[in-house]
């Protein structure tokens, strides 16, 4: 038999800009699941670590899948390119690229 697969851990999901993990059930004909703030797990506890400890409400089942939640993840800033095509993207939003551009038109 295999020895079981080591997940990451809860330093490099925060490290990845995660905040929460997704908890599913590992009976696939229950298929339950939530969404749990990982503040409450050290840096170095691994998510192969907690899946044997969880239970589910459902049905009772013991054992988990544990994932990164990635909706939790900010956005990353919305960049567009320049319409000359030369030079790196600017962002709309900021001020200081729209002066730059009003700069570059006289």
């Amino acid at each position: 038999m295999s020895a079981p697969v080591q997940k990451i851990t809860f330093a490099e999901i925060r490290a990845a800009g995660v905040r929460s993990v997704l908890v599913y059930c590992a009976d696939h004909r229950c298929s339950h699941s939530t969404s749990l703030v990982a503040d409450r797990w050290t840096d170095d506890v691994r998510q192969s670590d907690i899946e044997p400890r969880f239970t589910c409400w459902t049905c009772g089942h013991r054992g988990a899948d544990v994932r990164p939640d990635w909706i939790t993840v900010p956005p990353l800033p919305k960049r567009v390119p320049r319409i000359d095509g030369l030079g790196p993207a600017i962002s709309r939003s900021d001020p200081a690229a729209r002066w730059q551009r009003a700069a570059d038109a006289t």
